[in-house]
């Protein structure tokens, strides 16, 4: 999995997918599916937030509240741990893609 060394896999996880935002809400897990119905493929529970990896932070915060949720919506630094889950995903849909055909 890794490639290349820690600062060049975070620059190119925010160039395929966008900068994280940690969103903290109440019961946030539930909002996993929600957000990733609304387009925002990479929506991961961190504790009792999520990380999302997205380009439009302002359509993010539009969607939370548009579901009628109150959360904030800030911008993070990126940790190894989001490079992982993020390779890790993508890995699972292109299996489960080829699954499918």
């Amino acid at each position: 999995m890794a490639d290349a060394s820690p600062a060049r896999m975070k620059q190119d996880v925010v160039a395929e997918a966008g900068n994280l935002y940690e969103v903290t809400a109440a019961n946030a897990a539930a909002l996993v599916k929600p957000l990733q119905q609304a387009g925002f493929a990479s929506v991961s529970p961190y504790g009792s937030t999520l990380h999302v990896l997205t380009r439009e932070p302002q359509r993010l915060a539009e969607t939370l509240q548009s579901l009628g949720v109150e959360a904030q919506v800030q911008e993070r630094p990126m940790a190894m741990e989001d490079v992982f889950v993020h390779r890790v995903t993508q890995l699972e849909a292109a299996k489960a893609g080829k699954g499918a055909a």
